[in-house]
């Protein structure tokens, strides 16, 4: 089993950080919802979990057998299930806590409308509410991967080398030249909506580059060949970060952050550099930051909700300030819910129902 890269936790916390400061627009209407907004380019982060997530995906099917994909397609599903669910019920008691002329039948019909969050079906095609605003991004993974595990786990190397590249060229070329840039989750391009072909390309480019590292980590580099590799891959992060800082909502050089933090994240899984040993100081820490980045990225859309609703009157500082420490909050007690439930109800009704 590959052991765990903790490096790579360490940039989930972060770059989950920055798409939580750039969804703090969304407390804000008119000019002053980009006026201030800091990371306004942030959702360019997006780009680095679908790309970990590729290369993760690979690791999975080529290292580890399953006996078909429905089985691979379970491990993959499994982990996010309770945090997507306890999440979505939070979100939703929430932001119908702060609405006007609720009743039983407007609770139960937009329950219903919005199961589609719930099964992860949401960039299917299907209309509905999302009362996690981030849904979009699991609903991509899952159908991508969903996609691309049968092929992947038939073909192994060529799907690796040849298929998975040439799909991540071509789709991501198609929507640089129809619409110069990668953003926009709600288009809908004629067979999936924009960011369901986003996510495939850079799933199946992190699938490509599992491979390359397969050949990156058999190289033995001197102390200055490890330096140069070292200072590529902080060059990467480093550009990618102060174009989501500065970037002035034109986003016309996506398509080069896109390459600069494949770069960088292939270096950091070969582990050829000194920022492996960053990972290596604090694993417990840092694999815990990697875990709850999911909880930050899920528990957003109730906090910008609930912040200008009772505190709309305060300053932007004040506001960005409430909204960070409630979305770490609340993030915080639905992790903890999760794992009570996983610990204790589960196993509890699992004996209940199921002879063991």
């Amino acid at each position: 089993m590959q052991k765990r890269n903790h490096t790579i936790d360490l940039l989930k916390f972060i770059f989950s950080l920055v798409i939580m400061l750039r969804h703090s627009e969304m407390m804000f209407q008119g000019d002053l919802r980009y006026e201030h907004i800091t990371f306004l380019g942030g959702s360019r982060a997006v780009e680095f979990f679908f790309i970990v997530s590729g290369y993760l995906i690979a690791a999975s099917c080529l290292n580890r057998r399953y006996d078909n994909a429905m089985e691979y397609m379970w491990h993959k599903i499994r982990p996010f299930l309770l945090p997507v669910w306890i999440s979505w019920l939070v979100s939703f008691i929430g932001i119908h806590m702060i609405a006007e002329n609720v009743t039983v039948r407007t609770l139960l019909r937009d329950a219903l409308y919005s199961i589609f969050d719930l099964l992860f079906l949401r960039n299917a095609g299907f209309r509905g509410i999302s009362y996690i605003g981030t849904s979009w991004y699991i609903s991509a993974l899952m159908l991508s991967t969903l996609i691309i595990c049968v092929p992947l786990m038939r073909y192994r190397e060529t799907y690796v080398f040849w298929l998975a590249p040439v799909s991540a060229i071509m789709i991501l070329g198609y929507l640089s030249h129809e619409c110069g840039h990668i953003v926009d989750i709600d288009q809908w391009m004629g067979i999936a909506y924009k960011c369901q072909l986003r996510a495939f390309a850079e799933i199946d480019l992190g699938i490509f580059l599992y491979g390359v590292c397969l050949y990156l980590k058999k190289m033995d580099l001197t102390g200055l060949g490890r330096c140069l590799l070292g200072c590529i891959e902080i060059a990467g992060y480093g550009i990618a970060m102060a174009y989501m800082l500065y970037e002035s909502n034109t986003y016309k050089y996506d398509f080069v952050m896109t390459i600069l933090l494949s770069v960088s994240i292939s270096i950091t899984f070969s582990e050829k550099t000194f920022s492996c040993l960053i990972g290596e100081k604090a694993p417990g820490i840092f694999g815990w930051l990697g875990k709850y980045s999911l909880y930050i990225y899920l528990d957003q859309k109730v906090v910008y909700n609930i912040v200008p609703h009772f505190f709309g009157d305060r300053t932007y500082g004040e506001m960005l300030a409430l909204y960070v420490i409630g979305v770490l909050l609340t993030a915080l007690f639905v992790m903890k819910c999760v794992e009570l439930i996983e610990d204790h109800a589960l196993p509890a009704i699992k004996s209940l129902l199921i002879e063991s």
